[in-house]
């Protein structure tokens, strides 16, 4: 709520922009934390894990291929991780790095 706010209330285009990173990354650790919580109840259920996203999409009910917020599928590796596929488009996520991952410089997008 805090970045949202700020977004809904700065003047400053750069403050603004800030705060859609902020809000774009939060989305981010949410949709890796959901569906890792998908991937494990999938495993406990069926004593083993998803072959693939889609199985796991079907299982789940899901509409359809999870997607970051610039429209990208996440990546589902064999031991439940959920990755997103370009990781420097989001500088501030926690959740969905790739083992080893090493910022970049920081790239921010412009969001109509």
């Amino acid at each position: 709520m805090l970045w949202s706010a700020t977004y809904e209330t700065a003047r400053e285009a750069t403050i603004r922009q800030n705060a859609v990173e902020h809000l774009r990354a939060i989305q981010v650790d949410e949709d890796v934390t959901h569906l890792e919580a998908l991937f494990t109840e999938f495993n406990q259920r069926n004593g083993r894990a998803p072959a693939s996203m889609a199985e796991l999409v079907a299982a789940a009910h899901l509409k359809g291929i999870p997607v970051d917020p610039d429209g990208d599928a996440y990546k589902l590796t064999p031991d439940g991780r959920v990755l997103v596929e370009t990781p420097d488009d989001f500088p501030f996520i926690t959740k969905g790095l790739p083992p080893g991952y090493k910022p970049g410089p920081p790239k921010f997008h412009s969001h109509s």
